[in-house]
């Protein structure tokens, strides 16, 4: 709590046109962060104090949103999970899962890791969402 009462702030930014949805520290010197929006994953550089790289994460059909992200500073990991929602001929929904997964965080030099996971019939309205979460130090991730 002293960290959020007592230290000062580092640096403001908005995307405009959005709501950054979270933040998270992407590596130990607490430099690189790492947000979403609901159709983005952006970085930031504090030291440099600008916007260092934002990618659209839109799927070719039906509507798509940034659920969650999580990074790993100790190992620059990222995961995020898309949720997307296509309409089907019965005028029904089709709701799909997506993970993907930057190990090194290098969102723009290396190929993500995806998995795809489609929900028929639709989850029970009790059951709790989607999500990544990735631990925060070495050692197994997901």
């Amino acid at each position: 709590l002293n960290e959020v009462t007592e230290m000062p702030t580092l640096d403001i930014y908005s995307v405009e046109g959005s709501a950054v949805k979270s933040a998270h520290f992407a590596d130990m010197k607490n430099d690189k962060v790492v947000f979403n929006t609901d159709s983005s994953i952006g970085t930031y550089s504090l030291a440099n104090k600008r916007l260092t790289f934002m990618k659209k994460l839109k799927q070719q059909r039906g509507a798509s949103s940034v659920e969650f992200i999580s990074a790993n500073p100790a190992l620059g990991t990222l995961a995020v999970c898309l949720v997307i929602v296509e309409s089907t001929p019965n005028g029904g929904q089709k709701l799909q899962n997506v993970f993907i997964i930057w190990p090194n965080g290098r969102l723009q030099e290396e190929e993500p890791l995806k998995l795809s996971v489609t929900l028929d019939p639709q989850p029970d309205p009790k059951a709790l969402p989607a999500c990544v979460i990735l631990s925060r130090t070495e050692g197994p991730q997901l």
